[in-house]
């Protein structure tokens, strides 16, 4: 209700997203469990990768479950959220170990700890085949879809524009007109 609807404002869909994939995940107390809640909205180019990721996520979620794991307190999620947002990949972020105890790691480092402890999870219920390990190895390769627009960008001699930014998204099948 706070947000415009993007088909009125199609400049601002890419912040509204943005905004709301921060906002669409609630911690609530039903009873005597606390439950999180996750409205998950796309992050990823391709339907292929965005599945891939919510594989990961519940994986992720289930290991989680199985070890009673702490969570991250919120002030370091906070401060990973902004890292994120300014920085993508390229900054070290906060994890927790194993043994709950807070670590400040280079990204790739956490997230392959992540990845690992989601597929633990996703073993438990016999779902680990249904992960496509290739194009997770390639997903990690090529960076985020902004550092994938960055490498594309920096290979053309010209001036960045909006126009050249739509043609690259178009080119890596990225952005698709309605």
């Amino acid at each position: 209700g706070r947000f415009p609807f993007i088909l009125h404002q199609p400049d601002a869909a890419l912040n509204i997203a943005v905004g709301m994939t921060w906002l669409d995940a609630r911690v609530k107390f039903i009873q005597d469990s606390l439950v999180v809640e996750l409205r998950l909205l796309p992050t990823q180019p391709k339907i292929e990768q965005e599945l891939m990721l919510t594989l990961l996520y519940l994986g992720r979620l289930i290991d989680s479950q199985t070890r009673k794991e702490n969570l991250l307190p919120i002030e370091y999620v906070r401060e990973n959220r902004l890292s994120a947002m300014l920085y993508g990949m390229h900054r070290k972020m906060w994890f927790l170990s194993g043994e709950s105890i807070l670590q400040k790691l280079p990204y790739k480092l956490g997230v392959r700890r992540e990845i690992k402890r989601a597929i633990c999870g996703l073993r438990r219920f016999d779902l680990a085949n249904l992960l496509d390990q290739e194009m997770l190895v390639q997903a990690f390769a090529n960076g985020s879809p902004s550092d994938v627009l960055a490498k594309e960008l920096s290979k053309r001699k010209c001036n960045v524009s909006a126009e050249l930014m739509k043609e690259i998204l178009k080119e890596l099948g990225m952005l698709t007109e309605l």
